[in-house]
C-alpha cells in the first residue's frame, strides 16, 4: 500500500480522496493496534491473578512453616482403640510439639544473639568515635589555653609599653 503522508494538491487545497483514504487507513491501524493491546492486557491481567493466587498460597505455606505449625491432629480413624496405643500416640504428638517449640525458641535465640552482637559492635564503634572526639576536644582546649596565655602576655607587654610611653610623654 502506498504511503499517504504526502497528499496531492488540488485547486482548493489537498486532494479529498487522498485525505479520506489516509484517515481511513490511520483509523484502521489504530483499531488493530488497540485490539492487540487489549488482548495483551487481558492475558497480562489473567497472569497477574494467577500469580497473586500463587503468592497467597506460598505466603500461607511460609507462615505455617515459620510458625512451626504443630503436627496435624490425628483423625478418628487413625486413633487406635487400645488405651496404651492412644497414650503412646498422644505422647508422640506431645514430643513432636515440644521439638517444634524448641526449634522456634532456638531460632529466636539465634536472632536475638545476632541482634545483640550487632548492637555491641555498634556501641563499640560509637565508643571509639566518642573517645577520639573527646581527645580531639581536649587537644583543642589545650591549644586554646596556650593561645589565651600568649594573647594575655601580648596584652601585658602592650600595657607595659603603653605605661612606658605614658611616662616618657609625661616627662
Amino acid at each position: 500500500m502506498q504511503d499517504m503522508t504526502r497528499f496531492r494538491t488540488a485547486l482548493a487545497g489537498f486532494n479529498r480522496s487522498d485525505v479520506a483514504r489516509y484517515i481511513e487507513q490511520s483509523s484502521k491501524q489504530h483499531r488493530e493496534e488497540l485490539s492487540r493491546l487489549k488482548d495483551e492486557l487481558s492475558v497480562a491481567q489473567a497472569e497477574k491473578l494467577s500469580m497473586q493466587e500463587k503468592v497467597k498460597e506460598l505466603s500461607a505455606q511460609l507462615e505455617a512453616m515459620e510458625a512451626g505449625a504443630p503436627a496435624p491432629v490425628a483423625t478418628p480413624a487413625e486413633i487406635p482403640a487400645d488405651p496404651a496405643a492412644m497414650e503412646l500416640a498422644a505422647y508422640r504428638r506431645a514430643e513432636q510439639a515440644e521439638r517444634a517449640a524448641k526449634q522456634r525458641i532456638h531460632r529466636q535465640m539465634e536472632r536475638l544473639s545476632d541482634l545483640m552482637k550487632d548492637v555491641t559492635n555498634e556501641q563499640a564503634g560509637s565508643s571509639q568515635e566518642m573517645q577520639a572526639l573527646i581527645q580531639s576536644m581536649v587537644e583543642s582546649v589545650e591549644k586554646l589555653q596556650t593561645l589565651f596565655a600568649r594573647v594575655g602576655n601580648a596584652f601585658s607587654k602592650t600595657e607595659s609599653a603603653m605605661e612606658e610611653l605614658k611616662n616618657e610623654i609625661a616627662d
